[in-house]
């Protein structure tokens, strides 16, 4: 899990990098843009992903012992 953790900051990271060069590069084009941030809202989906099935699994593995009376 925590690869995967690692994976994606480490894109995540390229992404940002690769965003700022295109934002302070003035020739860049909107095709650029566009792909870019749509690989931003990926990331986000795979990461929201991640996030609710860890969430999921955690919560379905509460047991509640109430006692009886």
């Amino acid at each position: 899990m925590k690869k995967v953790y690692l994976q994606l900051e480490v894109m995540f990271y390229f992404l940002k990098a690769k965003a700022f060069e295109l934002h302070h590069y003035e020739e860049g084009s909107v095709a650029e843009t566009v792909v870019l941030t749509a690989v931003f809202v990926a990331l986000a989906i795979v990461a929201g992903t991640i996030i609710f099935n860890a969430v999921k699994s955690k919560a379905t593995s509460i047991t509640y012992n109430t006692p009886s009376s």
